[in-house]
C-alpha cells in the first residue's frame, strides 16, 4: 500500500528569473516563501485536446495530446511583515519582497543611519516587468516525500487588505506556466522560513483621507487591477504558448468607515465634485517592521452606505491617478 499523503505541511519558494521566461530554481533553504494559507493548484491550457465527436457516432473521439500548459490567477496570500532589522538593497521584507516584483512594482533602497527603507513604486511602462520561477509543495507523505510544481514566466496582479485590529495580507494572483510534470522530491528539514518579525497588526488603522485624519476606519482594501493577458498560441515557444503578457492597471482604492458628520467627510459630495484627494495610511508603529502607503490622487467613484448593528456605515470606492498619463506616482509603498 502506498504511503498516505496529507495536506497538513504545504510550502512554497521563489526567485527573480535571470532571463524572463527561463526557469530559474529557486533555493529550499534561502528562497521559501511563507504562505498564509495552501495554494490550491489548478492547471489550465491554451488548448485541451479535445476533438469534435466522431461523425455517425454519438461517442467522443480520442484527445490529442494537451498544449499549453499554465495556471492563472492562482492565488498566493502573504501576511504583510517587515523585515525585523535594517534594510539594505539586499535585504527587504522577505515573503513578499519578490511577489511584488513580479505584480509590476520596481523596489528602490534609500536612508542610512537608523532611516533605511525600500520603496515600491509601478514599474514604467517602458521598463521590462520583472518574472518569477516559483516552486509550490503541497502533498506530504509519511515516507517523507513531497509533491513538487516547477512554475515560470510568473506575472502577478495583486491585493492589499488590511482590517482593523489584524496583520494586512497580500494577495497576489499569479499566472504562469509550468515548467516541468511535478515530482515527489524528499521532504527534508522543509523549506526554510524567518520566524520573526511577528507581523503587525493594524491597529488603530489610520488614513488621512482628503486631509482628515480623525475618520474611523473599519476596513482598506487596495487592488491593483492589473491586466495579465494570456499568449497562445506561439509558434516559437514550447507547447505553442509564450506564458503571459503584464499590462495596463486600473487600481482602486475601497476602505470602509464608520459615518462621521458630513463638515468632516462627506463622500458623496466629494464624488458629485469629482475633487481629486491625496490618501495615507499605515501598517504598524515598529520600525523596519511597518508599511506606509502613500496615494496622492484619488477620486471617490462610489460611496455605499452599510451598517453593522445600530453603527451606521460607508462603503467607499476610490480610483487611484499617476499626476501625468505617462508617469508612475500614483502608488508609493515604503518600508520602514
Amino acid at each position: 500500500m502506498s504511503s498516505p499523503k496529507s495536506l497538513v505541511l504545504y510550502g512554497a519558494t521563489n526567485k527573480v528569473e535571470t532571463t524572463a521566461g527561463t526557469y530559474t530554481a529557486p533555493a529550499i533553504a534561502t528562497d521559501g516563501v511563507q504562505v498564509a494559507e495552501l495554494p490550491v493548484f489548478d492547471e489550465s491550457y491554451g488548448f485541451d485536446g479535445e476533438r469534435p465527436v466522431m461523425p455517425g457516432s454519438a461517442g467522443q473521439q480520442i484527445r490529442v495530446a494537451p498544449q499549453g500548459r499554465t495556471v492563472k490567477g492562482l492565488p498566493i496570500k502573504i501576511e504583510d511583515r517587515g523585515l525585523g532589522v535594517a534594510y539594505s538593497a539586499a535585504a527587504f521584507p522577505k515573503d513578499s519582497h519578490f511577489l511584488r516584483r513580479a505584480a509590476g512594482f520596481d523596489a528602490v533602497f534609500s536612508g542610512g543611519g537608523g532611516a533605511e527603507k525600500i520603496t515600491y513604486t509601478p514599474t514604467p511602462f517602458t521598463a521590462a516587468p520583472t518574472t518569477l520561477s516559483m516552486d509550490l509543495y503541497d502533498e506530504v507523505t509519511t515516507a517523507a516525500t513531497w509533491v513538487k510544481y516547477p512554475l515560470n514566466m510568473i506575472y502577478a496582479d495583486w491585493e492589499y487588505e488590511a482590517s482593523d485590529g489584524k496583520p494586512a495580507i497580500w494577495t497576489f494572483q499569479i499566472s504562469g506556466r509550468v515548467n516541468a510534470e511535478p515530482t515527489e522530491v524528499a521532504y527534508g528539514s522543509g523549506i526554510t522560513y524567518a520566524a520573526t518579525p511577528v507581523p503587525p497588526v493594524a491597529s488603530p488603522l489610520v488614513m488621512v483621507v482628503n486631509g482628515v485624519s480623525s475618520l474611523v476606519i473599519r476596513k482598506v482594501n487596495v487592488k491593483g487591477n492589473r491586466m495579465i493577458q494570456e499568449r497562445y498560441p506561439d509558434q516559437n515557444a514550447a507547447g505553442a504558448h509564450a506564458g503571459f503578457q503584464p499590462g495596463e492597471r486600473k487600481p482602486v482604492l475601497i476602505f470602509t468607515m464608520e459615518a462621521s458628520l458630513f463638515a468632516t467627510f462627506n463622500p458623496r459630495t466629494l464624488r458629485t465634485a469629482g475633487t481629486a484627494f491625496a490618501v495615507s495610511f499605515q501598517v504598524g508603529g515598529t520600525q523596519y517592521n511597518r508599511t506606509k502607503w502613500t496615494l496622492p490622487q484619488c477620486q471617490v467613484i462610489e460611496a455605499k452606505k452599510s451598517a453593522d448593528g445600530p453603527v451606521p456605515l460607508w462603503d467607499v470606492t476610490c480610483s487611484i491617478h499617476n499626476s501625468t498619463p505617462g508617469s508612475n506616482d500614483d502608488i508609493s509603498i515604503a518600508n520602514d
